[in-house]
């Protein structure tokens, strides 16, 4: 949520995060989320694609993989 824009794994969508932090986001990257639910595994590649289409396409795009995280020092 502290991010520009981000892909929510639930809803399968993007969406916009508060801006407190210009980068667009993917949690779960590459990950098996979603593979118990009718739907089925996340699409990560149409996932990543959406979300570059989408909102400020100037913003980075950090996509972390499960247990990866990132520093963001003002």
């Amino acid at each position: 949520m502290l991010v520009a824009h981000y892909y929510t794994c639930d809803w399968r969508d993007c969406r916009d995060g508060f801006g407190i932090i210009p980068i667009k986001f993917i949690p779960h990257y590459e990950s098996t989320y979603g593979a118990d639910t009718p739907r089925g595994p996340v699409d990560w590649h149409a996932a990543y694609q959406q979300l570059e289409l989408y909102g400020d396409t100037s913003l980075p795009i950090h996509a972390l993989h499960e247990g990866e995280f990132l520093v963001f020092e003002k």
